[in-house]
């Protein structure tokens, strides 16, 4: 759901304008898929090492991004779809991924496209703990499923 989001709001920017780019972008994740299902059907930690191993690229190349253009960003409007996404949105499946970290406990500001790359940045970063965690049998919960303290506490 993340993903996809992050999607749209390339795609608010412009990355589906010319017809390669989303036949590339198609092909690209078609191809992935199977790669990872492949991996998968070898070795499940191997699979989403190579999962977390993506991930960090993609923090890696977003973090770039925002310390070479970072300035002329901080001018730009966020994209609708951006503010929708982590403003106002049912936040469930937003707060899902952030296995390393309680509900409730990220709200990210978007006030301008510089916020939002910051945001894609940071949820991949979510992305590799996330994959970490699958490697290690039993670790990986969703966030969702733990009680607060206060919640055990009413109990």
């Amino acid at each position: 759901m993340n993903e996809f989001h992050h999607l749209l709001i390339m795609e608010a920017l412009g990355g589906n304008s010319v017809w390669i780019d989303r036949f590339l972008a198609r092909f690209s994740a078609f191809f992935y898929y199977f790669v990872t299902v492949a991996m998968y059907m070898l070795s499940p930690r191997m699979a989403y090492h190579f999962s977390e191993c993506v991930e960090r690229h993609a923090y890696s190349t977003y973090d770039k991004f925002l310390k070479l253009n970072g300035e002329e960003l901080k001018k730009l409007p966020a994209p609708e779809v951006a503010v929708n996404y982590y403003m106002n949105e049912d936040l469930y499946m937003f707060d899902e991924f952030q296995t390393s970290r309680a509900p409730n406990s990220r709200r990210p500001k978007v006030d301008n496209l510089y916020d939002v790359f910051v945001n894609v940045r940071d949820d991949e970063a979510e992305h590799c703990k996330t994959m970490k965690a699958c490697q290690t049998h039993e670790t990986l919960r969703s966030p969702h499923s733990v009680q607060s303290s206060t919640e055990a506490d009413s109990k």
